[in-house]
């Protein structure tokens, strides 16, 4: 990949995340974090009582996706954040 498709490429993921900052966003995560249970524990006993470690490890899966979008999301906001109160210095 030349150092041109990196940029872009780059750029493209940086404006995909920025979505996740818009009203519209914050609803995606906040229907996530309702449908996926993000603040539960990733162990959590079956019908019958057991612990089933499949499906923690599925839990422990969606969690990960969730705050990977939620950390790449904070960083592009912390970096929008920090472009705004530069150019508000200019």
């Amino acid at each position: 990949m030349s150092d041109l498709e990196k940029k872009v490429r780059s750029e493209k993921t940086k404006l995909a995340f920025e979505f996740f900052n818009t009203p519209e966003g914050v609803l995606v995560m906040e229907n996530l974090d309702k449908s996926f249970g993000f603040q539960a524990p990733a162990f959590l006993p079956a019908d019958n009582g057991r612990y089933d470690t499949v499906r923690a490890a599925i839990r422990d899966g969606q969690r990960q996706v969730y705050l990977h979008i939620k950390a790449m999301a904070d960083k592009s906001h912390e970096q929008n954040d920090s472009k705004n109160t530069q150019v508000a210095r200019d």
